[in-house]
This record gives structure tokens, C-alpha cells and sequence, in this order.
């Protein structure tokens, strides 16, 4: 399993903080080094827990728990690094997945697959929203540089078939599961979301319920027309599909890409 160090750890809880505060939410209390609790809205109270290792899965189960059954409001932010949460499938069971599924996904749906830690499956199990919030640490590579910032992502299930399975392959149960839905891999849908106003949470069901999802009071509206072509292409290019893989449609590509 996987930890960010203690400085990523205190940077994530210092952003939120700080994006809480900006949205006029005041931390109420700090009731451990990865929980706040604070008012925000009509929620008279929401523990925010800030996950920044993907151990000690059983432990956090057992706490959201506890705060469920007691009436609390919790919502959750994931540390995205693709190595501790949002971790993308290896080549192997890359491979796998795109030779097992039930429905044939194009190469960009395959490349969009995550396999969930622990925590990100729970969580997603108890939500009628497919959504889930991650802290986007300020990230640098060959392709170009992401912002610092928080964003949600939309994930749908992956169906897989139990006819279509190559013994050559070996077991993947992370694709297999008893009723035929894959719970531990899930695809992005392409609702990505960039939290870049001012913070507030919904329901993660829409008759109500006491897990919420970040959300925000107003979103700037980004004009696809922004995105240069150039853009699209590097997208691609670093991913290693084509615009077909994503039916042909720039528009499919523009909710993974962040045009800042």
C-alpha cells in the first residue's frame, strides 16, 4: 500500500483548509491529523476525512461507521498521485481487462480505468453518485504541469465476462467478481469536475443522505474553444491513443484535460 510524506500530508490538510476557509467554512475542530469537522450550509456538522494513505482500510471503515450511525454528515478527499489513490491499471492488467470485459471498451475507455484502493471502493459503495474528490497536488512532468487544486471525477462500472476469460491471462480478481460487475475497477465517465469556486457539499443520493460529495457554489465556464489543437494532440500523444478512441470527438476528450 502506499503513504504520501508528511510534508505532502500537511500541504493537502493546509490547501483544504485554506479552500474551506475561502468559501467561509470555519474549522470547527481538527479531530485527528486526517479529519475536520466543521458547519457548512444546512449541514450542521461534516467530518472531512483526508486521505493520504491508502493503508488501514478496516480502521477508517469502522470510524465512518461509527460517525454514520451516530448522525453525522462525512465526505471524503483522496490524495490524487496515482500511486496512493486514482491508480491507474498496470500494462498487464491493462491488457486483461480490454481482452476480458463483457463490453468492448475502446483503448481510451482501458487507459481511463482505475483499480480502487479500499477506501475509494467503500466509499463509492455507499454513494448513489459514482463521484468521488481528490486533492490534486501541483504536479510537473515531460508532458507539461497540473495545478494544485481539488476535483471530482465520475466513475461507471466495468462488466466482466466470465466466457471471454484466457486461463493464459492468470486470475484477475479484480475484474472478476460474483455477480459479474467489476466493483474494484472502475472506468472515469468523463465528468471531471475542477473545484475552483467557492466549496460546498451535496448529497451523495438524491433522496438525501449523511455521505456528502464536494461541490462548489458556481463553476467558471470553461469554452472548449480554449483548448488549442495542439493541446488535444499532446493529450493524446502522452496517452498513447488517438482521437478515434474517443469516437472521433474532440469534445469527448476535453473533460480530461485541464486547460489552465
Amino acid at each position: 500500500m502506499a503513504t504520501v510524506r508528511k510534508a505532502q500530508r500537511e500541504r493537502m490538510r493546509d490547501y483544504v483548509v485554506s479552500r474551506l476557509e475561502d468559501s467561509g467554512i470555519t474549522i470547527d475542530n481538527v479531530s485527528s491529523a486526517d479529519c475536520l469537522e466543521f458547519r457548512a450550509g444546512n449541514f450542521p456538522k461534516i467530518s472531512l476525512f483526508l486521505h493520504s494513505s491508502s493503508d488501514g482500510a478496516e480502521d477508517f471503515r469502522h470510524r465512518m461507521n461509527n460517525l454514520l450511525n451516530n448522525g453525522q454528515f462525512v465526505a471524503n478527499i483522496f490524495y490524487k498521485d496515482g500511486k496512493t489513490f486514482f491508480v491507474p491499471l498496470a500494462q498487464d492488467k491493462a491488457e486483461a481487462f480490454y481482452k476480458t470485459t463483457m463490453v468492448r471498451h475502446t483503448l481510451g475507455e482501458v487507459k481511463s480505468a482505475i483499480s480502487l484502493r479500499k477506501k475509494e471502493e467503500y466509499v463509492l459503495g455507499l454513494q448513489g453518485l459514482k463521484e468521488l474528490a481528490y486533492y490534486q497536488p501541483e504536479t510537473t512532468s515531460e508532458g507539461g504541469r497540473l495545478k494544485e487544486g481539488l476535483v471530482t471525477f465520475g466513475f461507471k462500472p466495468s462488466i466482466a465476462s466470465y466466457t471471454h476469460k484466457d486461463p493464459e491471462l492468470g486470475a484477475y480478481p479484480f475484474i472478476i467478481a460474483h455477480d459479474g460487475e467489476a466493483l474494484s475497477t472502475r472506468m472515469i465517465s468523463g465528468n471531471k469536475r475542477v473545484i475552483d469556486g467557492n466549496i460546498s457539499f451535496k448529497y451523495s443520493r438524491p433522496e438525501g443522505s449523511r455521505i456528502l460529495i464536494l461541490d462548489q457554489n458556481s463553476a467558471p465556464v470553461v469554452n472548449p474553444q480554449t483548448v488549442s489543437e495542439e493541446l488535444v494532440q499532446e493529450f493524446l500523444r502522452q496517452n498513447g491513443t488517438t482521437l478515434a478512441d474517443y469516437g472521433g470527438n474532440v469534445e469527448n476528450v476535453l473533460p480530461y484535460i485541464d486547460p489552465q
